[in-house]
């Protein structure tokens, strides 16, 4: 399969970033998870053991091993204490006239809590040097659980709201840019599915025909139905008005009958590596709760969270109603595509919908990585109720339900 999305081999990747590891006395502890051969875990340790960070990655061969790698680093690099230093704290007043933000819902509650100071972000538009400063917790969810000296928003009538934001890492400024933009498509279309589905009259999505499959998808199918306890597979189509193919993966799990179905899903313009990102991630979402019991906790914590909310259980749940929904075979040209030529076109799919895109890097090695988070007010995050997040869908979600 062709991986468009990645600049390098899995095998040079590595070897980039062992390259930084070294000069930092990191060592990666890799591991694979479960019979499949498709999920890996990465610890990172410095040289007196500590665990300075953990990631996991999915995928055949050596690309779930290179994405725990990588993912294990960006989770260093994106946690408050490695951002804070770079945090403006700007006044309630000036982002009134902060363009960023004023079409969305929380716009009037910050606003609202006049000279009140809120920690932000200075990202700058996609393809512009052009600053916008973005409120820290739209992107990073846990800084409302931190102490801030210098924050004192009110934020407990801001965290119904949802706004979408992407983290990612890769060798490049331009490819951690893709995937991070990929993650806002692929989070905005699972929101619109969620709603319509559990909230609305259940129009949304389109469950392929796995016998239509082409071999490579049909190869994932047969690994999961083979190597783990998952069975009854649908394959779902959830692509959105951005037109950017996004698929979403859910099955039955005999060992955890009890707990919320596992999902996976993925978004790119190759739709090919779309559900293949989705099916992976399905099974990695399997393995990792095989070996871990904190999935099962966060499960049952977000299901208590949410328990007084019928439909918002549901979302959690996430037991689809097939018997309505329309089945399609296979039938997706697949696309072939230039890092650049990927870039500008996510950022004109979302441009065409009334979305701008802002970016943040992070972190940057040049010549080795880059880390980045992208964020796009007007997409949705209802998706983050399946976290036990008591919010509401955002317009788009809302647009879907009838």
């Amino acid at each position: 399969m062709k991986f468009i999305e990645r600049k390098y081999s899995a095998e040079y990747s590595i070897s980039l970033i062992n390259e930084y590891a070294k000069s930092k006395s990191w060592h990666f502890a890799v591991s694979r998870l479960g019979k499949s051969h498709t999920t890996s875990k990465c610890i990172i340790k410095n040289n007196n053991g500590d665990i300075l960070s953990i990631g996991y990655g999915k995928g055949l061969g050596k690309t779930s091993e290179v994405g725990s790698i990588y993912e294990s680093v960006e989770h260093y690099f994106s946690s408050f204490e490695a951002i804070s230093e770079n945090i403006n704290y700007l006044k309630t007043d000036f982002l009134e006239f902060d363009e960023t933000i004023k079409n969305t819902p929380y716009y009037c509650e910050i606003v609202r809590q006049k000279c009140k100071t809120l920690g932000c972000l200075p990202y700058k538009r996609i393809f512009s040097e052009e600053i916008n400063y973005v409120p820290v917790f739209l992107s990073f969810v846990d800084y409302t659980n931190k102490t801030h000296l210098r924050d004192n928003l009110d934020y407990k009538k801001l965290l119904k709201f949802g706004t979408n934001s992407g983290i990612s890492i890769a060798n490049s400024y331009e490819e951690a840019c893709i995937h991070s933009i990929s993650e806002l498509i692929e989070r905005d279309a699972l929101s619109v599915f969620l709603a319509d589905h559990f909230l609305g009259d259940k129009k949304f999505g389109k469950i392929i025909n796995l016998d239509s499959l082409p071999d490579d998808l049909k190869n994932i199918i047969d690994i999961i139905l083979s190597k783990s306890l998952l069975k009854n597979i649908l394959l779902i189509d959830i692509t959105t008005d951005i037109d950017v193919p996004s698929f979403c993966a859910v099955s039955e799990d005999d060992l955890y009958a009890e707990n919320p179905s596992p999902i996976g899903s993925g978004t790119s313009l190759s739709p090919i590596y779309a559900a293949y990102r989705a099916l992976c991630e399905l099974l990695q979402y399997h393995e990792v709760r095989l070996t871990s019991h904190l999935v099962s906790k966060a499960e049952k914590t977000a299901l208590l969270a949410v328990k007084n909310y019928r439909k918002f259980v549901d979302c959690v749940n996430f037991n689809v109603d097939e018997s309505i929904m329309p089945k399609i075979n296979w039938n997706y040209p697949d696309v072939f595509l230039d890092i650049n030529s990927i870039l500008e076109k996510l950022y004109s799919k979302i441009d065409a919908v009334g979305g701008e895109v802002f970016c943040y890097e992070i972190h940057s090695e040049p010549s080795l990585f880059s880390v980045v988070s992208c964020h796009c007010p007007i997409l949705d995050r209802f998706n983050l109720v399946r976290m036990g997040a008591v919010m509401l869908p955002g317009q788009r979600a809302m647009s879907y339900v009838k």
